[in-house]
């Protein structure tokens, strides 16, 4: 990885632009990537403050916020019809 570039830019492999891009966006406008840990300290086996990096989005969870609030909008997305996951609490929001 180049000094200052960042990690997000780092894991995004360039995709192709679908032909009609203009009218649904690109590849990438209609992907979802995740990339992250299970555990915030394996030495401890905590799950608290994991860093997951979702291309084009940046959450601040506050108040300790579970993880699972991010799995469950990822399934919600990908068509899995569930109200909960794990400790979930709630979805989050993934708009710009």
């Amino acid at each position: 990885m180049e000094p200052g570039r960042p990690l997000e830019e780092a894991l995004v492999i360039r995709l192709p632009q679908p032909a009609d891009a203009d009218e649904i966006g690109s590849l990438l406008d209609n992907s979802l990537i995740t990339y992250g840990s299970g555990m915030g300290n394996g030495t401890i086996h905590d799950y608290n403050d994991l860093s997951i990096i979702t291309t084009g989005h940046h959450h601040k969870f506050v108040n300790k916020a579970p993880a699972a609030n991010l799995w469950l909008t990822q399934a919600q997305l990908a068509g899995v019809d569930s109200d909960s996951f794990a400790d979930s609490e709630t979805t989050v929001d993934l708009e710009v």
